[in-house]
């Protein structure tokens, strides 16, 4: 019989096979890790975003709007943990004697939110890692600028004893506070001006 009618060996196949497997675990380990560098960004991005427009949204509406920057194990009365809020402060104003008004109040507007990614955890270098914290971002309609922070809820303060001055966002590796697969780094200035980094 020919070989065209005799058909493939078992170690023919499993050779084949073998490659087969290679490869694709090698196509999903370099998937993994550009969604992991994905997710990293991302979270960084939209923090930036809502910087932006808290600043945007308080020198245009004349009222001021701040960001909060939940961890994921901050809960707080109805609201879930692991947003990012984009707030509309009822009482206008977030610095100097009225800087109280930076904690969420009952009649404050939350004007947006994002679920953060529960696979990205967020780093400031003032305290470290945020899951059991509250980050606290207020812009003024003159542009004035406040940070502040919550350990639990209604426990603030403002100002921020160790103000961030830079947002870490590491993804990848960290189910048990292991080695960080992608980081990226988000500058905060005295003004609230926000830049990035790697």
């Amino acid at each position: 019989m020919t070989r065209a009618g005799r058909g493939f060996t078992i170690i023919e196949l499993a050779v084949v096979m073998s490659i087969g497997v290679i490869l694709a675990a090698l196509a999903y380990t370099g998937f993994e890790s550009t969604t992991t560098i994905g997710r990293v960004n991302g979270e960084v991005e939209v923090i930036a975003q809502f910087m932006r427009l808290a600043r945007l949204r308080a020198v245009s509406t004349g009222c001021a709007h701040t960001v909060r920057v939940r961890g994921q194990n901050f809960v707080e009365a109805n609201q879930m943990p692991g947003r990012v809020l984009l707030i509309r402060e009822r009482g206008c104003l977030v610095t100097g004697a009225n800087s109280a008004n930076l904690v969420l109040q009952p009649n404050d507007e939350i004007v947006n939110e994002y679920k953060l990614e529960p696979r990205v955890r967020i780093f400031t270098d003032g305290h470290g890692d945020i899951r059991n914290l509250s980050l606290l971002f207020g812009y003024d309609p003159d542009g004035t600028f406040i940070q502040g922070v919550e350990t639990s809820p209604g426990v603030s303060v403002i100002p921020d004893p160790a103000p961030s001055t830079a947002l870490t966002s590491v993804g990848g590796g960290l189910a048990d506070g292991g080695a960080a697969g992608a980081t990226r780094s988000l500058g905060i200035s005295g003004g609230g001006h926000v830049t990035f980094g790697h």
